[in-house]
């Protein structure tokens, strides 16, 4: 009977232990848990906002594409067949008031 109460005695000092162990370090333990999740929370939301920014750059250069595409680039093109087309007219005027004078 002896034997049997220093077993007994054995385990109910081991899960003392382990119950004091538990009370003392549950409250670091809930502190780390919390920790933890606010740093995560920091990282999503750090990693969400890189991806707005990045998803803003690239919709402004998707836009500023569509928008060359359709007003800047015939604009110019029309600027530029304008240019020669007035200067093919005045060689064309200069050529007839020139032979319209001799």
């Amino acid at each position: 009977m002896g034997r049997k109460l220093k077993t007994v005695a054995m385990w109910l000092a081991i899960v003392l232990v382990v119950v004091a162990t538990f009370l003392i370090l549950l409250p670091l333990l809930v502190r780390l848990l919390i920790w933890a999740v606010g740093l995560s929370l920091r990282v999503l939301q750090v990693i969400g906002l890189f991806m707005f920014l990045v998803g803003m750059l690239l919709l402004f250069w998707i836009l500023a594409e569509a928008f060359y595409k359709v007003f800047l680039r015939p604009s110019v093109r029309v600027r530029r067949i304008r240019k020669i087309r007035n200067h093919r007219l005045m060689i064309e005027a200069v050529a007839r008031n020139n032979t319209g004078l001799e």
